[in-house]
């Protein structure tokens, strides 16, 4: 994180420690924005002691040491190769607007 936010690229973040809802909700509502998750994009295990029929629940409500973290769409790239660099992964999982609701999804269905 120190690394993104030393190239002025994080706008916002947040640990996840406590689900992914509940910390994407404080992060948009702190931020007068709503949340628009991709659950599409969310990496989910497929087998072994947390798969289930709904994998996308583990995310939602099961907290993991992750950061979750707002970046203009225009630094995306350079974000992802700062955080290879280091041996990290970045993954997308959706975009903050000022649109209303709080929380949205773009699921594919």
């Amino acid at each position: 994180m120190r690394a993104l936010a030393a190239k002025g690229l994080v706008r916002a973040c947040m640990d996840n420690s406590d689900g992914l809802l509940p910390t994407l909700q404080q992060l948009a509502s702190s931020n007068n924005v709503s949340a628009v998750l991709n659950f599409d994009q969310l990496p989910v295990p497929s087998a072994g002691a947390f798969a289930c029929e709904d994998p996308q629940r583990l995310w939602l409500g099961w907290g993991d040491w992750n950061v979750i973290a707002a970046v203009e769409q225009s630094a995306v790239d350079i974000a992802k190769q700062t955080v290879m660099e280091l041996g990290f992964e970045l993954i997308e999982i959706g975009n903050l607007s000022t649109a209303n609701p709080l929380l949205q999804s773009s699921a594919t269905v």
